[in-house]
């Protein structure tokens, strides 16, 4: 007998203890778990509460963005008619670098 699981043999979808009496799944109030009717309790469900920070945020996410002129360049996207210029992608990288980029400390001072 193996004394950490006593359900050593298997019948079916039976489980015997090594002794071979039939056992019987029960619920923890020691009922038949599989009563005829029985029904399992309902799950309780977890909830969320959004702050009205929050809710104003994803009502700013969620909302519509852009405006005319980003439904013009949809428009020319889908027809392709849309044009691509690399001199102002590039113009924009660079302003988009230079306001990063932090000045240097005067020389001589630290």
């Amino acid at each position: 007998m193996n004394p950490i699981n006593s359900y050593t043999a298997l019948a079916g979808n039976d489980l015997r203890p090594a002794d071979g009496t039939k056992a019987s799944a029960k619920t923890a109030g020691g009922q038949p778990a599989a009563a005829a009717g029985q029904q399992n309790p309902p799950v309780p469900q977890d909830q969320v509460t959004l702050s009205a920070t929050a809710r104003s945020l994803l009502a700013a996410q969620t909302a519509s963005t852009g405006g005319p002129r980003l439904g013009e360049i949809k428009a020319a996207l889908a027809n392709g008619s849309y044009q691509i210029s690399p001199q102002r992608i590039a113009q924009g990288m660079i302003q988009d670098n230079q306001q990063l980029l932090v000045p240097a400390p005067p020389a001589g001072k630290a």
